[in-house]
């Protein structure tokens, strides 16, 4: 029987299902191409969304400086309300408004706070200044440049009719021989990713970084 394959992304490594890339990666099946605010486009780097896309959580000024606060490009935390709403999880009302940064990348301080481990500060000479949108003025494209959505329109269906479980299939692509330590490893993570409980470890799974309003329902595991 034919697999329908609605959507689909690979991982680099069997050791990253659980801890790592995954739940970045699948926001990018909603969230793409909407807000003008970040080098690539895809992320929310420059914003203040703060959620699995990036963000940062806020600025301060030091002195004749912008201290850029948990800056992050990209995964680490539960998704943001603005990622929660395109995922079809909550309500527009339940968006706070976003605020967006401009180019400061030829005043950063330090070279090295390029190559900082992800969601460090960032200080900027001077200051940096912003722009902040609606819900409504994101849906309207207002925060979009020429190459992105304009008049993107409300998420459909609604956070009232959007579908709330969602299964995945993985498979694994390997050259050599997978041994039995590396499939109970695999299996494992795809448990834990797709728990509808959380852990007390500092990992977030699907239902922890939705705040509980979806699911994995099933996780086909790796035979």
């Amino acid at each position: 029987m034919p697999i329908n394959f609605k959507e689909s992304f690979f991982l680099t490594h069997n050791d990253v299902i659980y801890d790592g890339p995954i739940l970045h990666e699948l926001m990018h099946r909603w969230g793409n191409y909407i807000i003008d605010c970040d080098y690539g486009i895809c992320h929310w780097g420059d914003s203040n969304i703060y959620g699995r896309l990036g963000g940062y959580k806020g600025i301060n000024k030091i002195e004749n400086n912008s201290n850029i606060l948990s800056y992050k490009r990209y995964w680490s935390g539960p998704y943001a309300p603005f990622e929660l709403y395109l995922m079809g999880l909550i309500s527009k009302e339940e968006v706070p408004d976003i605020t967006i940064m401009e180019d400061y990348s030829n005043r950063v301080i330090k070279e090295t706070d390029w190559n900082r481990k992800d969601g460090k500060d960032m200080l900027v000479k001077g200051d940096i200044k912003t722009q902040t949108y609606t819900i409504e003025e994101i849906i309207n494209g207002d925060a979009s440049n020429k190459n992105q959505l304009k008049n993107i329109g409300e998420r459909i269906p609604n956070y009232k009719d959007a579908q709330k479980d969602f299964n995945i299939l993985f498979v694994t692509i390997d050259y050599d021989e997978v041994t039995i330590d590396q499939k109970q490893s695999i299996n494992d993570q795809i448990k834990q990713l797709s728990l509808d409980d959380s852990y007390d470890d500092g990992v977030y799974n699907f239902w922890e970084a939705c705040k509980g309003k979806a699911v994995i329902k099933n996780g086909y595991k790796f035979g």
